[in-house]
This record gives structure tokens, C-alpha cells and sequence, in this order.
């Protein structure tokens, strides 16, 4: 129930008791020498008064109280819910009250005439009801802990993996199932799993849980990751309303909160919904948000919520909300995209100067570190007025590189290959890059070749370097190849007597392979392997199977 809603009702509550008690009152002070018929009449009239009063009274603070049990049961009752559990018990209290105050007894009756029954008892017991309702209400939001979480010891955390050769331990994701690969996140010295209601830790060295954090009756729609795993977020959605979000930042070390608020209370805005790619939004230390229109970006402290910093777009540029990323957050950097309008544009034309322009923001104070941008020819939207034109970031599988992509009038016009570190493009400005790209990082770019894309060739950007090319066209169709420095894996989902596999070969020695093999199941869906920062883990679709590789 929104709060104003039950507010408005409880304030006509009262004023209808209000009105009983005065009315009551009044009775009592008449004078005595007022006819017999005259005050029957009243005593008539204070009685209907007192029952309309508890007919409506018991059954609205019995719902208002229903409401107060239900939003706490979902999971993320609202803000305002203590105040209004609050006013629904004093309107019951008072309920009872003028149920208790005399009403018709005292006044004179017709000789002969038998006195009506009182009507105390009966409104007193209807009105008792309506508070023991609201009095389990305000016991629910008091005593009922919403949150089931429990934090861990800080530990030191392992180097990075390299490439795996064996697995070392396997379980099943505690009370859930993994529905996307986006659902396992780094997480301090392991990983962070996606639950119905929460998120569980677990540790990378023995798929042990070290942390949780649960809220009771909601659900988690999306979970995100830093990219060293200092922290983690988790959006929570009330099951009662949908509308009502909760995002909340735990560490990835201890599970400790950070801060917990409500989703429309940060804003993501122009940076697209808030239940898709959380992780891509989380630098190592702020969530970043925007506004609905795309005029600024703010960071927002992981430790406490509080916002670090505000950046507002120039007047004349745009983020560009066609494209899947136009920002996104690594490690110590937030990486913009945007379409600006040249100052040498024709106001009259539908021609436009124009530049797309990548800008690199610190992720503790907002201010840029380097800006790129490349001119070109684009057209004036008949709706809006601004330029016609698109910019995406897509960032490499180390995250060392992003790739700089541009249209306008539905052509691409220019792709760039560029440093996150420095801003110098890569590759790009002599010819563009490869139609199809398998990834990249700040060293090399990976093409994918051959009639089913299953050459897979590495091109070292020092021309020094030999280019090398692992065959996988005899291998069953994957999923995503994961990346190691000197090596890349490709997982294959077992399936009736055939196990699951991670087949791995060296760029140095593309003819020798490493296969890792477990145990497949009836109820497994895809298998994707996933390199975090401390540990490569296998993650096996909707039966909620993991499996930390070393």
C-alpha cells in the first residue's frame, strides 16, 4: 500500500473516532431537564454512530494491517511502513476506547419501558479485534528480521589463475540454480553466486561458502561484481510489488554492507535498466548511474552510498543510447561514449558536423584522465534535432582494451582499437579492424576464421611477433572461449555418457591440447567457464553445478 494512501485512510479513521468521542461527550454534558423523547433520540443516534464507527473501523485497520504483514513478507517493505504500522495501532487503540465510553446508558426511559442493551461489549469487541490486528502488524515489522546474512573473516586472496589443468573441487550452488553466466561474479579471495533471494560466496580454493546475504520474500534479479571483486551488488525486487527495488553493496571479502537503497533512488537512467549487466556499472570503488535523459553521470560510494562525484555532459554531446554499452566502469576508470555536434554545424541544415568522442573519467573524483574523438559526417534527427549517430564501447576480455565502434544513417563509420591505460588507439585509424572479431586485449586481437568461425587466430599488435592459429573445427560446437595469458579454453556441455570438457591450448604450441573432463548430469544445461580474478570456475546451467578448476 503506498504510504500516502495509508496514511489519508488512517487520518479518516481518526477523525471518524474524533467524532464518536465528541458526540459521546456531548450526550453525557445535556442538560437534564431536556425532554424523554428528545433524548432518546439521541442516545438512537450516538448508538448508530458508534456501530457505523466500528463496522468501519475493524475491518479498513484489519486490511491496513494485512498490509503491513504482506510488504514485510515480500521481502523490502517501504520506508514509510514503521510509521504506518505505528498510526494503525493508536486509530485501533482508539477504537477500542470509544467503544468503552457511555453511550446510552444514563438516559431516561418511558416508564414501563425496558432499557436497550448496551452497546459496549459488542463495538468493544469488534474494535479489540482491529487491534490485535494491528498490534501482529507492528509485531511482524519489529520482530520478523527480513534479512538472513552472515559475513566472513577477511583472508588473503590467491594470485591469478593461469591456465587450468585439473578440477579441483565441485558442488551445487547452495538453495538455487544458475540461470546465466552473470550470475557468478568475483567475490574477494572467490566467487559470488546469484540466489532466488540473495547471494551466497563461495571460496575459490574449495567452493566452501564463506558469506551470505538473503532477504526473506524477495527475489535477487541481478547481481554484479567489481572487477577485482572488492565488492559486490545485488539488486533485490519485492515480490509483492515490482516496482519496489533494493540494490545493496557487500563486500566481496567479508559480505559486510556497504550501503543499502532503493533502486530509484540512484538512478540509472540513460545507462539502461537496472536488472542487466550490473556488474558493467561497478569500478572498484562506485556504482555508476546517470539520469533519465543522459545530461550527467555520478559515482556513487560502494562503502556508503553517498555520491563521490557528478559529471555533467557538455551541452552540445549526448550519450549515445542505441548502442549496448556507451559507459561502463572497469577497475580504477569509467569509459564514456558519446555524439557531440561540432560548433561549425549549419543550424538549417540536415547535414551535421559531428565527432564521437570516448572520454576516460577517474572513478574517485570524476575527473577526465583522456579524451579521443574522430570526426565525421552525420544527419540531423527530424524528431529530436540533434545528430543521427550511435557510439559503443565494448571492452576487451582483460579489460586492458576497448573497442570504439560509430554509425550514422545506419552505417558503421569508424571502429578503433585503443589503450584503457593511456587512450592511444591500437589499431584502427589505418584501416579498421576485422569484420569478425573473436576478442582482443592491449597486446593482441584474436579474428575468428574458416567457414564455421572455428579458426581462431591470434594477430600480436607488434608486427615482431608471430601470428598463431588454433584449429578447433574438429571439436562439437561452445560456448564463449575464455582467455589466459598465454592460452585460451573451450568448454563443451557434456551430455547422456559424455562428460564435460575444457579442451585448452597454448598460443606457443597450438597443436598440443589439455582436455579436463568431469562428470555431466541429466538435468545440466550449457557449460560455461568463467575466468575471475583469483579463480577460473565452471558454471553449469539450471542444475546449479560449479566447478573451481586450477
Amino acid at each position: 500500500m503506498p504510504l500516502g494512501v495509508g496514511l489519508g485512510v488512517l487520518t479518516l479513521l481518526a477523525l471518524m473516532l474524533g467524532s464518536a468521542v465528541l458526540d459521546s461527550s456531548k450526550g453525557q454534558d445535556q442538560d437534564q431537564d431536556q425532554d424523554q423523547d428528545s433524548d432518546r433520540g439521541a442516545g438512537r443516534s450516538r448508538r448508530r454512530w458508534a456501530i457505523a464507527v466500528a463496522a468501519i473501523a475493524a475491518p479498513v485497520s484489519g486490511y491496513v494491517g494485512w498490509q503491513v504483514s504482506s510488504e514485510v513478507a515480500a521481502g523490502l517493505p517501504g520506508r514509510g511502513l514503521p510509521l504506518l504500522a505505528f498510526g494503525l495501532a493508536l486509530v485501533a487503540l482508539g477504537g477500542v476506547l470509544v467503544a468503552l465510553v457511555p453511550s446510552s446508558e444514563g438516559l431516561p426511559v418511558r416508564p414501563g419501558a425496558r432499557p436497550g442493551p448496551s452497546i459496549r461489549p459488542v463495538a468493544a469487541a469488534i474494535l479489540a479485534g482491529a487491534l490485535f490486528s494491528a498490534a501482529h502488524g507492528v509485531a511482524t515489522m519489529v520482530e520478523e528480521a527480513p534479512v538472513d546474512s552472515a559475513i566472513a573473516a577477511p583472508v588473503g586472496w590467491p594470485e591469478p589463475p593461469a591456465a587450468p589443468e585439473a578440477v579441483r573441487w565441485e558442488t551445487d550452488v547452495p538453495g538455487g540454480r544458475i540461470g546465466r553466466p552473470e550470475d557468478v561474479v568475483a567475490a574477494g579471495p572467490g566467487m559470488a553466486v546469484r540466489l532466488e533471494d540473495g547471494v551466497v560466496a563461495l571460496d575459490g580454493q574449495s567452493g566452501e561458502p564463506r558469506w551470505h546475504h538473503r532477504r526473506v520474500g524477495a527475489r535477487a534479479v541481478a547481481l554484479g561484481g567489481s572487477p577485482s571483486g572488492e565488492w559486490v551488488t545485488v539488486l533485490l525486487r519485492s515480490s509483492d510489488q515490482q516496482e519496489r527495488q533494493q540494490i545493496v553493496s557487500l563486500s566481496g571479502d567479508t559480505g559486510e554492507v556497504g550501503f543499502s537503497a532503493p533502486a530509484e533512488d540512484l538512478g540509472f537512467g540513460a545507462l539502461g535498466r537496472s536488472d542487466q549487466w550490473l556488474d558493467r556499472r561497478l569500478t572498484d570503488r562506485v556504482l555508476l548511474t546517470a539520469d533519465q535523459r543522459g545530461e550527467w553521470l555520478a559515482g556513487v560510494d560502494l562503502a556508503d552510498g553517498h555520491r563521490r562525484w557528478q559529471w555533467q555532459l557538455p551541452p552540445e554531446c549526448r550519450l549515445s543510447t542505441n548502442e549496448s554499452w556507451v559507459a561502463f566502469a572497469l577497475a580504477e576508470t569509467v569509459l564514456v561514449g558519446m555524439i557531440c555536434e561540432l560548433p561549425e554545424s549549419d543550424s538549417e541544415s540536415s547535414t551535421v558536423a559531428a565527432e564521437v568522442v570516448m572520454l576516460a573519467l577517474d572513478d574517485q573524483t570524476g575527473t577526465p584522465r583522456w579524451r579521443l574523438s574522430r570526426t565525421f559526417e552525420g544527419h540531423r534527427s527530424g524528431v529530436s534535432g540533434s545528430v543521427s549517430g550511435s557510439a559503443g564501447l565494448w571492452p576487451g576480455h582483460d579489460a586492458s582494451a576497448v573497442r570504439l565502434s560509430w554509425r550514422a544513417s545506419g552505417d558503421v563509420r569508424g571502429q578503433l582499437l585503443v589503450d584503457v591505460g593511456t587512450g592511444e588507439v591500437l589499431l584502427g585509424d589505418d584501416g579498421g579492424l576485422p569484420p569478425r572479431l573473436g576478442s582482443f586485449d592491449s597486446t593482441a586481437l584474436v579474428t575468428l576464421d574458416g567457414w564455421g568461425e572455428c579458426e581462431f587466430t591470434r594477430h600480436p599488435l607488434d608486427p615482431a611477433q608471430p601470428t598463431s592459429v588454433v584449429d578447433a573445427c574438429d571439436l562439437m560446437s561452445t560456448s564463449d572461449a575464455v582467455w589466459f595469458d598465454d592460452a585460451m579454453g573451450l568448454a563443451f556441455t557434456g551430455y547422456r555418457e559424455r562428460p564435460h570438457e575444457l579442451v585448452i591450448t597454448s598460443w606457443a604450441a597450438p597443436d598440443r591440447r589439455t582436455a579436463i573432463e568431469w562428470e555431466s548430469r541429466s538435468d545440466d544445461g550449457s557449460l560455461y567457464v568463467i575466468r575471475l580474478p583469483t579463480v577460473t570456475v565452471a558454471v553449469v546451467m539450471w542444475s546449479g553445478r560449479l566447478a573451481g578448476l586450477q
